[in-house]
Formats: structure tokens, C-alpha cells, sequence
């Protein structure tokens, strides 16, 4: 423990980054032959340490801490030091394709840190773009799911494809950034707006709003996916196996009676767009009750009341339904029919 200052014993990322330094600092391949096995248990104390402190930031304070073994390559990719991933590449080339003891190669490592110059380095040394770990995720999706921006954009650049099963992952998660980057295209636009998942057949729109109930990642983010969902005109009305609509899951979510979602304004404006992009609240569909009766028999008011304004002949709804899609979804963040004012 004494290698991280208290300091950083609240800060996750920052806690990430100094554990990366020490493991550059430390790492038993940078240590002569005759002092390796010392460094090795040294290091895998300052990893042990590592894990025991991101737990408790994290919630489950108590687990046991697991020594994972990294490469010293790995660890410069993460933090983005260009100077030592040159260094270490000049040294030894095919430490490109040293993946860790869970299967993540350097390429995703510099992908999850960020750093689009290290990403470009490894890539001209030969890594693979479309190299997988055990459980199917390439360096897109590690640059996808940590947001960055710029890791995406050399290795969209360098023919990493963007999957199905990436694309339902960043809907559900909430992350909007990346869901914006990878539907930016014609192409990815129309993935988008056909996939279904094989078992339950739910189309993205249902993995947004779910995530959204869920909360996973800000309200705002997950609220960000679904709009840009329906901004490539994602079906609203598509059932998933058990005959849902979009508005029918979203609302049949244990989460609005368990964390009172009714009581936060963007889960009723979430609501709201999803019936201006025409979900309709009295339709029975093939679940036999509408979300009109849904919210009725969980006795949410609010979401009954937002149910009854976005119902009603000549308000709001019928109105927009005849305009543009980008001036519908802008109501939304109003609120009203701004466009009358």
C-alpha cells in the first residue's frame, strides 16, 4: 500500500495512472536476469496492492485482490508513453502480440488509455486491428467503451469493423460519444436501425431505454443514445419475444417503482420522444396491455399524467408527427411546441 499515496485512494483513474507508472518502473522484465524473481514478487504486491484499492473505490471492499500478470509494453501503451513504447519496440518488435495472462494485447491497452499516437505505433509495428481477447472484444471495443474518441478514429482508420455485438454493448452502457462516432456513416447508420439481438430480439432502441432505467452511466448519456437511436429512425415500434414495444419494456422496468424514476424529469422526457417518434401509449400490441395500462396498474403518476399529455388528440404529438424528425426530437428537450411560440 505505501506505493500509493492516500491521496489517490479516492480517485479511480488517478489511483490507474500512478499503478502504471509503478509497473513501468518495476516490472520484472525490466530487471537484470539475477533479480527478476525479487522483482516479480514485488511487483505482483504493487499489483496486489492495486486491486485491493480500486475495489474499495469501486464498492466491493474485501475481495480478494488477484495478481495479474502484465507486460511492461502493456503498461506504457495505457498510460500512452510514446517515448517508452518506441523504446520497447525497438528492443523487441514482436512484443506487439504479448497478450496478458487474461488474453489483452497491447493494442487494447493503448485503445483503453486513449492515446492515439501510441495506437498508430503499434499499429506499424503490426499489431493486429481485428486480434480479439476470449471474449470477443477487439481494440475498438476498448476505445469505445472508455470513450475515446481518437483511439476510435485510427483504428476505424486501420479497417477495425464495428460489430454487432459492439454496437449493442455501447447502447446499453450509455455511451454516447462512441455511438455517435460509430453510426456516423451510412452503413453503420443502417446496422443500427436493423440489428436484433438473437434471443430476446430486441432492437438497439430496447437496450438504450433499458440502460437507461438502469442507470449504468449518466442519465444524460444513455438519454444522448436513445435520440440518436431515433435519429436513424430506429423502429419504436418493434416487439422484442415477449411482444414489447420500446415504450412497453421501458416502463415495465422494475426500476421506475424500486428508484422512483418517474420523480426525474429526463426519464419522462425520455418518455415523451419516444411518443413523438410515434410509440403509441394506447396500443395493446402483442403484450395485450398498453403502456397506458402498464403505468396505470404500477400506480406511477407522473408517468401516468406524461402518458395522458402525450395521448391527447391535438397536443403536442399529433402535431410534431407532421414535421421533420430533428425539430420532434428538439420538442423533446423543450418540453413544448416551441415552434408556436
Amino acid at each position: 500500500m505505501e506505493h500509493f499515496p492516500v491521496a489517490l485512494r479516492s480517485d479511480a483513474a488517478a489511483l490507474r495512472r500512478c499503478y502504471l507508472r509503478l509497473a513501468l518502473m518495476h516490472h520484472p522484465d525490466k530487471q537484470a536476469p539475477e533479480g527478476r524473481e525479487a522483482a516479480t514478487l514485488r511487483f505482483q504486491r504493487i499489483q496486489a496492492a492495486y486491486e485491493q484499492l480500486d475495489a474499495t473505490i469501486k464498492g466491493f471492499p474485501g475481495q480478494p485482490a488477484r495478481a495479474r500478470v502484465k507486460t511492461v509494453l502493456s503498461a506504457a501503451c495505457e498510460l500512452g508513453d510514446a517515448a517508452e513504447v518506441r523504446r520497447l519496440l525497438a528492443a523487441r518488435c514482436a512484443a506487439v502480440h504479448d497478450a496478458d495472462d487474461q488474453g489483452v494485447l497491447p493494442l487494447m491497452f493503448a485503445a483503453k488509455g486513449g492515446s492515439a499516437e501510441v495506437c498508430q505505433l503499434l499499429l506499424d509495428a503490426r499489431a493486429d486491428v481485428h486480434a480479439a481477447n476470449p471474449i470477443g472484444w477487439t481494440a475498438l471495443f476498448w476505445a469505445a467503451l472508455h470513450g475515446q474518441m481518437s483511439a476510435m478514429e485510427v483504428l476505424r482508420a486501420a479497417g477495425a469493423i464495428i460489430s454487432d455485438k459492439l454496437l449493442i454493448l455501447v447502447c446499453y452502457t450509455g455511451n454516447a460519444g462512441a455511438l455517435e462516432a460509430l453510426i456516423a456513416s451510412t452503413a453503420s447508420a443502417q446496422q443500427a436501425r436493423c440489428l436484433c439481438t438473437d434471443e430476446s430480439r430486441q432492437n438497439l432502441l430496447h437496450l438504450a431505454v433499458s440502460g437507461l432505467a438502469y442507470e449504468k452511466n449518466a442519465a444524460e448519456a444513455h438519454f444522448r443514445c436513445v435520440q440518436l437511436l431515433l435519429e436513424v429512425h430506429c423502429d419504436v415500434s418493434a416487439t422484442e419475444v415477449r411482444g414489447r414495444t420500446v415504450l412497453q419494456h421501458y416502463i415495465m422496468d422494475n426500476h421506475w417503482q424500486s428508484e422512483g424514476l418517474e420523480h426525474k424529469a429526463i426519464h419522462l422526457q425520455a418518455v415523451r420522444c419516444l411518443c413523438v417518434a410515434r410509440a403509441d401509449p394506447l396500443s395493446e400490441g402483442l403484450l395485450g396491455r398498453s403502456a397506458v395500462a402498464i403505468a396505470d396498474g404500477s400506480k406511477l403518476r407522473l408517468l401516468q399524467q406524461e402518458l395522458a399529455r402525450c395521448r391527447h388528440a391535438g397536443t403536442m404529438v399529433t402535431v410534431e408527427r407532421t414535421l421533420p424528425l430533428w425539430m420532434r426530437l428538439a420538442s423533446c428537450i423543450c418540453g413544448t411546441s416551441w415552434w408556436q411560440r
